[in-house]
């Protein structure tokens, strides 16, 4: 096992946002949703929000491609915004957010859905 490389998932306005920890950053790779949905639930959230990840510029913290922002945290130092899809670019203040150090529940196991057998209801 690789003690260099951490992966957590931090819950915003229920998705899994899942981040990889390396020991020069922490970057975006993943959503993860915790209910079983269906995959057009699924396809209808990515159309419907955007996750903007520690995105800044000069002016600020900002989400672009957005409607309104639906919830913004702190984690690690780094900002997770999860907003309704649209045309605007948002700046929000990024020192009125809740920090998060530690996801705030341990998943000590993942279930691969691909393995899941079907349930005939």
């Amino acid at each position: 096992m690789n003690d260099d490389i951490c992966i957590h998932a931090v819950l915003v306005a229920d998705v899994f946002v899942t981040v990889l920890e390396t020991k020069e950053k922490f970057v975006l790779v993943s959503l993860l949703f915790f209910k079983p949905y269906e995959v057009r639930y699924i396809a209808n959230w990515v159309d419907s929000y955007v996750v903007s990840y520690n995105e800044k510029d000069s002016n600020g913290y900002y989400v672009k491609n957005a409607l309104k922002i639906e919830q913004a945290i702190i984690y690690n130092g780094n900002a997770i915004a999860v907003v309704a899809r649209g045309k605007n670019k948002i700046y929000y203040d990024n020192n009125k957010l809740r920090e998060f150090y530690t996801p705030q529940e341990q998943y000590k196991e993942m279930i691969n859905t691909a393995d899941a057998k079907k349930l005939i209801c």
